[in-house]
């Protein structure tokens, strides 16, 4: 099994201030021709759940974050 996909796997904001961990739910890029992967992401700080591509996130150190 891929850990990079992983249910709870953290995932960070952006400016990294923010924290959610991966619900393990994940899909293809509905985008034309992008090949990411749609991963679902639960924020600690709303609790609200969003899609980000993994085409905009970078994998390190066992966690991912938005670029």
């Amino acid at each position: 099994m891929d850990i990079s996909r992983q249910k709870g796997t953290i995932v960070y904001s952006r400016d990294g201030k923010i924290k959610g961990r991966l619900t393990g739910a994940a899909k293809r890029c509905s985008i034309e021709s992008c090949t990411g992967e749609r991963l679902g992401t639960r924020w600690d700080d709303d609790n609200k759940i969003t899609w980000p591509c993994t085409d905009g996130m970078v994998w390190r150190k066992r966690s991912w974050r938005l670029i």
